[in-house]
Parts: structure tokens; sequence; C-alpha cells
């Protein structure tokens, strides 16, 4: 007698069940991800840390009290040229002696502050006093003044600047805020009035545009009693185009790809 086998009251699993384990299916991508984030994080550096100091650097908001203070402190006489900004925190040398507007030279001299253009009016003179700041870097790129002129698009109408030079303290006051392409050499002609003009790339983590910012000098005050009979004049050293923010990694590389193709 053939006994019968019983039935087994188990049901059988249609699939099996697999163990998660952090190492091995959480780990990867989570490795994966991290190496993405930090690859476009290098590639694109300039432009994050330019918005991340654009965000973090501070205003003040007892500019007049500040103004007021600078404006009635003494200027040593042989204190090397600088640049004061209250409004936004700018504090920095200026570069007199870049004699010239070749990019590589430019961004070596941009690593000591903000740079004087070649051939342009010196503070007190007749003429346009243009000076050159970066508003974004590389955050490994050497020198302490990658961000100087990051916040230059927060100046407004009838904001102080202040440059000391030689012993003089120059006061001008901010009349006309513009953006410009890079080829607009304009903004570097001379002219009778004594003015200055403020240049930095815009948008912030980027070379794309120009910010430019113009003020009227007010003290020493200025005299026009008479009228200038020449035309305004472009720098003799002026060509191409205008300083800009070291390059990006984009920019480099669409040179590179632009010289082999």
């Amino acid at each position: 007698m053939v006994k019968k086998k019983k039935k087994s009251n188990k049901k059988e699993l249609v699939g099996s069940r697999v163990k998660l384990t952090f190492r091995r299916h959480f780990l990867p991508p989570l490795v994966g991800l991290a190496v993405a984030i930090s690859v476009f994080g290098f590639f694109n550096s300039q432009l994050i840390s330019g918005k991340i100091a654009y965000y973090l650097y501070g205003r003040n908001a007892n500019t007049s009290e500040l103004d007021q203070r600078v404006a009635s402190s003494s200027v040593d006489k042989n204190a090397p040229p600088r640049i004061l900004i209250n409004k936004i925190n700018v504090k920095a040398p200026i570069v007199m002696d870049q004699t010239t507007v070749n990019q590589v030279a430019f961004q070596v001299a941009l690593r000591r502050g903000v740079v004087h253009y070649p051939n342009t009016a010196l503070p007190g003179q007749q003429g346009n006093v243009v000076i050159f700041g970066h508003s974004s870097g590389q955050w490994w790129a050497p020198g302490d003044y990658k961000f100087v002129f990051t916040l230059l698009d927060k100046l407004t109408l009838d904001n102080k600047i202040f440059i000391e030079y030689q012993g003089v303290r120059y006061i001008y006051r901010v009349y006309d805020i513009t953006v410009v392409e890079p080829t607009n050499l304009s903004v570097l002609n001379q002219g009778s009035n004594n003015i200055l003009t403020l240049i930095t790339c815009t948008p912030v983590g980027t070379s794309s545009k120009r910010l430019i910012v113009k003020a009227q000098q007010i003290v020493p005050e200025v005299s026009y009693a008479t009228t200038a009979t020449t035309a305004a004049r472009l720098p003799a050293l002026a060509h191409g185009n205008l300083p800009s923010n070291s390059s990006s990694f984009w920019q480099d590389l669409r040179e590179l790809l632009g010289r082999i193709f």
C-alpha cells in the first residue's frame, strides 16, 4: 500500500526577498551622487562661489554715519592708494603701476587689489579715472580680492565712493549705473569732467557683460567754469574687450576647442 504524500500547508513564495544592506545597496549611489556634485561644483566653481559670496557679504545700514566718519578723518600722505565704499564694505588697495591691458598681466595685477586702467586720468586730474575689480573668481585662485566688487550692483545713485591717493582723499558721488557689452570701450572715454568709473563683470559668477558705475568728484570741489573744446578720447592703450574676471573652466574649454577645430 502506497502512502499518499500530505499536501504542505505552507505556501510557496513566488519570489525570494532580498535583504537590503547599506554598504551594498545604498552606499554606491550615494558615492556616485557625491562625485557628481563634486565634479559639477569644480567645473562651475566660479559661478557658485560668486553667488555664495553675493548672498553672504553684508551691506552697511549706517552708510551715512560711516561716510561722515571717513570724510572727517585724516589721510596718511605715505599710505598706498586705496578705495573705500562703505555701502558695500569695500576697502581695497588700488594697483596704480599696471601699464598694459594684456588679459594675463591684468589678472596678475588683480591679485593685489583693484586696478587703475592704464592711461586713464589719475585721481584729481581732469578726465575719467577708470578702476576695474573682480566680482568673482575661482575659490582656489591666488589673491585676496576675487570678490571685491561682488556687491557693486547694490550701489545706488548718490552713494559715496572714496579714493585716497598721494595724501589726498577724493570723494565721488554715484550718478549713473549701467550694464554694457565687453566690447563697449566708450566707458573709458576721458573728457573734461573729473569723474570716476568702476567696472566689474556681471552677472556675478560670469564674464558675459560689464557693470559700469560712474561717479562725479565732489571733494575737493571742482570748478567747471570753462567749457571743454576737445572731444572725449579713448586711452591710447584701449583695444579689444574690457578686462574680465578670470576665465571659467567652460570658457577655457570653448577656447581650446575653438583653437583645435
